[in-house]
């Protein structure tokens, strides 16, 4: 799975979501077609990323950018730096500059005609390998010893009586 990684982008991932809510689940060409229109200040980088994993799909992995979609695409929280800004009466407030990380993973689709290359170079090859599940033989003798052992050791005990002081049974 060829994939991408971007971090410390100095965006909040709420903005960043957005984004990729637009692109996620798409084809490569109609993810790129949305991120060069996009109005998002943070779209460019976006599309750089996404360029960079199909870079990667084609260098790593010998796959081609028609056969891809976005399988999967994340924006998780970054580092947080906190400022402060002048306030009123010589007083500050917090500010909080988020960062963000974004990850892309692509697949290749699933194409009809690569099925029936392969189920055909399988059928030439002849030989089909068909595995087993192997049965436990130990695990189904278990519970019938357990139910024989407690019927044969089970034990009798009898409770001793005594009779009490005042001697009126």
């Amino acid at each position: 799975m060829p994939k991408a990684v971007l971090r410390n982008i100095g965006s909040s991932p709420k903005k960043l979501r957005l984004i990729a809510d637009a692109i996620r689940g798409k084809t490569v060409d109609e993810a790129l077609a949305i991120l060069q229109f996009m109005q998002k200040g943070e779209a460019p980088t976006l599309l750089k990323l996404l360029k960079s994993a199909i870079a990667n799909a084609g260098s790593n992995h010998d796959l081609r950018a028609d056969d891809l979609y976005i399988a999967k695409i994340t924006i998780d929280g970054g580092a947080t730096m906190k400022r402060f800004m002048a306030r009123a009466r010589g007083r500050a407030c917090r500010i909080r500059k988020r960062t963000s990380h974004a990850k892309i993973v692509l697949r290749e689709k699933f194409s009809m005609a690569k099925f029936a290359v392969s189920a055909q170079t399988a059928e030439a090859g002849g030989k089909k390998t068909v595995k087993k599940a192997a049965s436990k033989p130990a695990a189904s003798s278990k519970p019938a010893a357990k139910a024989a052992n407690p019927a044969a050791a089970k034990k009798t005990t009898t409770k001793k009586t005594t009779k009490p002081a005042g001697g009126k049974e």
